[in-house]
Formats: C-alpha cells, structure tokens, sequence
C-alpha cells in the first residue's frame, strides 16, 4: 500500500520491514511503499486516497503501526 506524508517527514523516520520512502529527496513529498505480508506486494496500490481534506499520512503514526504489526506476525 502506498501512503503520502508531508514533505521532509519521511526521512525523520527509520523504517523497517521492507518499507521504503519513495520521492526524489528528504525534502519533497514522499509515498511510503509498505509490501504485503505476504502474497503478492507489487504492484502497490492505494487503499486509502489522499483527499483535499486529509491529503497526507501522520509519519510517526504509520511508523508505529507499521512497527506493531511486525512485532505481532514475527
């Protein structure tokens, strides 16, 4: 799934678990790739679209529970 976080946000965060920061620098607007589980990872698509109202990710949140669901399935 992809997620946009605001720009310079993704590179205050370490991530882990094949989570990847994809943009063209720490300063832009960044989509956070998290891969499947399992199963098929790629393509990537959005399960959650940006809209005007809420158009980006709060990074430290996705981080958290990117790091919780880790902890649980290994």
């Amino acid at each position: 799934m992809y997620f946009v976080l605001r720009a310079g946000t993704a590179a205050l965060h370490v991530w882990r678990g094949g989570v990847r920061a994809l943009g063209r620098d720490g300063r832009g607007v960044a989509f956070i790739g998290v891969p499947a589980l399992d199963g098929n990872t790629f393509p990537l698509d959005w399960r959650s679209l940006p809209t005007w109202e809420a158009p980006f990710v709060e990074g430290e949140l996705l981080r958290q529970m990117v790091e919780r669901v880790l902890t649980t399935v290994r």
